[in-house]
């Protein structure tokens, strides 16, 4: 009998039968807990269940609870001219009360996840008539992570490093997936004596927002790296640049047979590519990297990847340097490059020259008043001739004829042969908050042209509008 079988027998076992419904019920519980499996745990349909009868309710009221959602320091005032974060007295009670309900044996066997959300961290604001030091808080939680036995993920945005609180994630044998955002660092010098994990992670998330001392540089946090991962981010560049040099410099260090997907912020670039011969199942690399540093950096500099690594690589979403340096790996399908404008069209024939087969472009362009978005168009969809998507997005300042201009193109291609592999087009424009939505309506058997050379075609996309008031559908899909 399964673990949640055995919860559910001992607490149905109490059911005295008050309601009526209670003596019709003979299924065991192993019946309904497969029949929750069709409700997610948010849904209207599994908490209707739980009012049916005494019986429902012991069986899916747990079911409720699979994720544990605590909202710490959300409130704030401000001293001085710089922001105090508190917590009241009354909102410390409710914090106690909702920790002692999802600890307790239960509900806490049935938590999946916990999402704990800080978004500062300071002592108690005594300035503030009954605040409370948000650790009364923090401290508890902690200290009762190990009661949820089946927690399976863990994200803490941001998270109040410590080593006693590190200690304490690191005792949850199910863990699987770890998203850690950090917030203040303490007790520094203890980190040394932090133990290895009791769990082995697929999912890993390391981030780091502005702190003077971030927690990513000591190196308790690379015991949290295993040979089991399947994703692992690091948007820190101090955090990825120790990553690199400890796994590039050993090479009998841990390898990642199952690592697909990796996402760095500007690494060493002449180690790299041994980091990625640890990797043989990878098939996404994304690689962070500021403007400046994108500006210092030559294609001829970067260590190319070695013949036979990362053999299913297909997916590239890098500055320019690298993708300029890794397109010669023969698996590269996908790519994703922030460009200038002016430096679109030269940068298109060199893709298609050392990849002809592209299934999938992505373009994060930056362009001036005049741009020149029919011509890029044209160029794409003209030459690559496998391709099966192609996104494009904008900060631009655009008026109504340019986008009439594109609307026309699409309709009317005069340079597209077939395409039979073409699925999506999307192009996105987000234009200044002061300047109105464009709204091109347009027609299903306007496309007709189109889609008898791209019979596979299922969106085709137009859009424009403000990043902070949303974007509205121009073209709607085909």
């Amino acid at each position: 009998m399964s673990d949640d079988s055995s919860v559910v027998t001992a607490l149905t076992s109490k059911s005295n039968g008050e309601h009526p419904c209670d003596t019709h019920i003979s299924f065991p519980p192993e019946i309904w807990l497969a029949v929750s499996k069709y409700f997610k745990a948010d849904s209207p349909g599994l908490a209707s269940l739980t009012v049916v009868n005494r019986t429902f309710f012991e069986i899916f009221q747990p079911l409720l609870f699979t994720i544990y959602n605590l909202h710490v320091l959300v409130a704030d005032g401000e001293v001085g001219g710089t922001h105090e974060y508190y917590q009241t007295h009354a909102y410390c009670m409710r914090f106690f009360a909702r920790l002692k309900f999802f600890t307790s044996p239960r509900i806490s066997g049935h938590v999946r996840r916990i999402n704990l959300t800080t978004p500062s961290f300071r002592h108690a604001n005594f300035h503030v008539a009954n605040s409370i030091d948000p650790q009364i808080l923090l401290r508890p939680l902690m200290g009762k992570v190990t009661t949820f036995s089946r927690l399976e993920t863990f994200a803490l945005a941001p998270w109040p490093i410590n080593a006693p609180a590190i200690q304490q994630l690191f005792a949850i044998p199910s863990l699987t997936k770890l998203y850690a955002h950090s917030g203040t660092v303490e007790t520094v010098a203890a980190f040394d004596e932090i133990s290895r994990p009791s769990f082995r992670l697929t999912d890993l998330v390391v981030s780091s927002g502005p702190n003077p001392t971030p927690p990513w540089s000591y190196p308790w946090w690379l015991h949290l790296i295993s040979s089991t991962l399947h994703s692992l981010v690091i948007t820190d560049a101090e955090a990825t640049t120790k990553f690199v040099s400890c796994f590039a410099s050993d090479e009998n260090s841990t390898d990642f047979p199952s690592l697909r997907y990796l996402e760095i912020n500007n690494p060493a670039h002449t180690e790299l590519p041994r980091v990625l011969q640890k990797c043989p199942a990878l098939e996404t690399l994304k690689i962070l990297s500021s403007p400046d540093v994108v500006r210092r950096i030559r294609s001829n500099d970067i260590a190319l990847i070695p013949d036979g690594a990362v053999p299913k690589l297909t997916t590239l979403r890098v500055p320019w340097p690298f993708m300029a340096a890794y397109l010669h790996h023969p698996s590269i399908r996908e790519v994703r490059v922030a460009l200038p404008i002016s430096a679109v069209a030269p940068i298109l024939s060199y893709i298609y020259d050392r990849c002809p087969e592209m299934t999938t472009i992505h373009l994060d362009l930056a362009a001036p008043i005049k741009s020149n978005f029919t011509e890029i168009i044209a160029l794409v969809l003209s030459k690559f001739r496998h391709l099966e998507e192609f996104v494009v997005t904008s900060t631009v300042t655009i008026v109504r004829n340019d986008m009439e201009k594109i609307r026309d193109y699409l309709l009317n291609p005069p340079t597209l042969g077939s395409a039979p592999s073409l699925r999506i087009i999307d192009i996105h424009v987000v234009t200044p908050s002061t300047q109105h939505f464009l709204t091109i309506p347009i027609r299903r058997e306007h496309m007709s042209r189109l889609l008898s050379k791209c019979p596979l075609l299922t969106q085709l996309r137009l859009k424009s509008g403000s990043p902070y008031y949303g974007t509205p559908v121009v073209f709607m899909n085909a």
